[in-house]
């Protein structure tokens, strides 16, 4: 991606997404960088800390719907918001429940969902204060009792890890990855660049991702009436979070 970064905005680049999340993103992640064992874990934790939930569950950030097409074949009445009509017309039309919208200003009434998740390192988009946006505006549209679930990145470990992460290719008959991440530790970012081939289409991509510490969204959520009732260094509620040790956060909430 060609598009210089923007000093102002606590340094963080200008809008990244539109040259990322293109079709040929879909393409890759639809087929060779489809992980089927992690998504079909992320699915049953997600299915678990919804189950018995009474009205629909919001995910925000769909994508073309790795989450929220089996979650509905689930029985959950999930939602999917995206920026990117191409990504959402690729649900299917028989369940499809999608609205074209941007995270920092949902397009929904105040206490609309009983339940929203947020996953993939979708929460860190956007510099500081839009991310604070974004939160906000989860806590508006989620009914007192509400749940949330929020993947994120635990700054402190993968900061390390981006610092010895080398530059990585990975190839097949078909697809041809290159990519190398760093740790901008001005603008509290983890930045990614690097190169998509599938057959005889190619993109470059860059994104530039904000972190947080454990501390810092405790703090954020709690501003927004969101109480943290489980941390988890993984989709798995046997796997304990370590602030010193853990590369993820999975954080279950409650609006109060």
């Amino acid at each position: 991606m060609s598009k210089p970064a923007d000093a102002s905005n606590d340094g963080a680049p200008v809008d990244w997404a539109p040259d990322f999340f293109t079709p040929l993103y879909a393409a890759m992640y639809q087929g060779p960088l489809f992980q089927k064992e992690m998504t079909e874990q992320e699915v049953d934790f997600l299915a678990t800390v919804f189950a018995g939930i009474d009205g629909p569950v919001l995910d925000a950030g769909c994508g073309f719907g790795r989450h929220a097409v089996p979650l509905r074949r689930k029985g959950l009445n999930v939602v999917g918001l995206d920026r990117f009509a191409h990504l959402l017309k690729q649900q299917p039309k028989r369940t499809r429940r999608v609205v074209a919208g941007d995270l920092r200003a949902l397009p929904f009434a105040d206490n609309s969902f009983a339940g929203l998740y947020c996953v993939f390192n979708t929460f860190g988009y956007f510099e500081h204060r839009e991310n604070m946006t974004a939160l906000a505006e989860w806590a508006r549209v989620l009914r007192p009792g509400g749940t949330l679930v929020v993947q994120v990145p635990n700054r402190p470990v993968m900061a390390e890890i981006a610092k010895e992460f080398p530059p990585t290719q990975m190839l097949s008959s078909e697809a041809m990855v290159a990519e190398l991440y760093e740790y901008d530790s001005a603008r509290r970012s983890l930045v990614g660049k690097g190169t998509w081939q599938l057959g005889d289409r190619q993109q470059p991509w860059e994104f530039a991702l904000r972190m947080y510490t454990a501390g810092e969204l405790d703090k954020a959520l709690a501003r927004n009436g969101l109480r943290v009732t489980a941390r988890y260094a993984e989709y798995d509620a046997d796997e304990e979070f370590d602030a010193t040790d853990s590369a993820h956060q999975v954080i279950v909430a409650v609006r109060e």
